[in-house]
């Protein structure tokens, strides 16, 4: 099967409600996990095991979970992060492991981990840390149905696209300096000749997340991702904001850019 891309543009725990069975951070909540701010985060008690419960308020399908970078999830051979959902109606009993992240997973600090498992409809879920020797600190989280594109960007796409945003400043006497503040990505993802079924995919990431100005993820290359985490395949973190959908028609066929700004 062709690699085409990827998108998670709504995340389903940002509504929900989180229950967690230890003690609250005054500072750095258990809710900031889900807000898809990658300048917020969650501290946790060092204790183990330890859980973080979400209410969807109604079952929903799940196929995607990502645990953003720059985690800190400290312990040795027996630590864990595993994301379980409940069968049972109340949320009572988790009894199935739907991404189980082991020390080797955890290992690696500096790449998002974006994980897809079989799509399963559940209302409750639930985050299970264990074996870990120190408070974590989970800066961004998401759970939701992904977008897996059928088509691929048309044309000269760069999917390693990035600007540098600089001060440039000149003196008088022609002198130049330049101060750099950051790089960043961007995408800019042309598609050509949409049916309507490869049209519904981009209405559905410009209705959760691009009209509303929300962050979302685009994956380039799903299967190389899977098979090398490499910073070269890693997800991105994108935001629209301000930026137009606009995907004219020739005769029965739709046309367009998908664009976005990589979230620092």
């Amino acid at each position: 099967m062709p690699d085409y891309p990827e998108i998670l543009s709504d995340n389903f725990l940002d509504d929900a409600t989180a229950t967690y069975d230890s003690t609250e951070d005054d500072v750095y909540k258990v809710d900031f996990m889900a807000d898809r701010n990658r300048g917020s985060k969650f501290k946790g008690e060092n204790t183990t095991p330890q859980h973080i419960v979400y209410d969807l308020g109604a079952a929903a399908s799940c196929d995607t979970f990502v645990l953003d970078k720059d985690f800190v999830i400290t312990g040795g051979s027996g630590r864990h992060l595993r994301l379980q959902h409940s069968e049972t109606d109340d949320g009572s009993t988790f009894d199935t492991d739907a991404v189980d992240l082991n020390n080797a997973a955890l290992a690696t600090t500096s790449l998002p981990i974006w994980k897809t498992f079989t799509s399963v409809s559940r209302r409750y879920w639930r985050l299970r840390l264990e074996g870990i020797s120190a408070a974590p600190e989970i800066f961004n989280i998401w759970l939701g149905a992904r977008i897996a594109l059928t088509m691929s960007p048309y044309g000269n796409f760069d999917p390693w696209k990035e600007e540098s945003i600089d001060t440039p400043l000149s003196a008088t006497g022609g002198g130049f300096q330049n101060v750099h503040h950051f790089s960043r990505r961007l995408l800019s993802a042309q598609f050509e000749n949409l049916s309507d079924t490869q049209m519904a995919f981009i209405d559905s990431w410009w209705n959760e997340a691009g009209q509303d100005g929300k962050n979302w993820w685009w994956l380039w290359k799903p299967d190389e991702y899977a098979g090398s985490a490499i910073a070269k395949w890693a997800p991105v973190y994108f935001n629209s904001a301000g930026l137009v959908r606009d995907f004219g028609f020739y005769i029965t066929q739709r046309a367009g850019i998908i664009e976005g700004r990589g979230v620092l």
